[in-house]
């Protein structure tokens, strides 16, 4: 199983800042824009909010609750959604 986050960010966050390349390469966790997820295999996607600055994390199932508990203490995100995907 996959989870996918929809992530909103503040407006000025760095997106970079996410994830550590520690976190990246320990989950596989891969972080796109929204224009880029359907590169990836993560088409049908619904669009951000307007004048929002979004990123999409793709995870193992496994990995998701890490992830989850990153993103929610995290001081750019503002809010996220998660997506499970068999």
């Amino acid at each position: 199983m996959m989870v996918v986050f929809m992530v909103s960010l503040k407006p000025g966050s760095d997106p970079g800042t996410l994830l550590t390349a520690e976190m990246k390469s320990d989950t596989g966790a891969l972080v796109m824009t929204l224009d880029d997820a359907p590169g990836v295999g993560f088409s049908g996607l619904p669009p951000g909010p307007e004048g929002v600055e979004v990123r999409v994390i793709a995870v193992r199932g496994s990995d998701a609750d890490w992830v989850q508990r990153r993103l929610e203490s995290h001081e750019a995100v503002s809010a996220f959604q998660k997506h499970d995907f068999e």
